[in-house]
């Protein structure tokens, strides 16, 4: 879509459109009415959350195509910030304190 082909409000914020039962309409402007906001800025607002999570998981989601050797800042390698035992869960380094896999500044 084009941006002119989008709704705004009379603030001039975007409208998302969205089809959905009047059922979950109604149980979401309760939910936004009692965190004091519209139901535009609850959508919004919980979208943006949970795409937030979204990215943050595959950020740190294991990558086979990514490199198992190449090195972290912290000097191990990928694969070992990632739990082979348990579906290879980012669990951090398990040679040091290292939490996540960082790309060294070659710079």
């Amino acid at each position: 879509m084009k941006e002119d082909e989008f709704t705004k409000d009379e603030n001039g914020e975007y409208l998302i459109p969205i089809d959905l039962p009047v059922d979950v309409i109604a149980t979401l402007a309760i939910a936004a009415h009692e965190e004091r906001m519209t139901l535009n800025e609850f959508l919004v607002t919980k979208i943006t959350e949970y795409c937030k999570q979204v990215i943050e998981e595959c950020r740190t989601k294991y990558n086979p195509n990514f490199g198992d050797d190449r090195t972290c800042n912290c000097g191990h390698p990928y694969y070992r910030h990632f739990d082979t035992y348990e579906e290879m869960f980012p669990c951090g380094c398990k040679y040091c304190e290292c939490g996540t896999y960082t790309e060294p500044n070659l710079l």
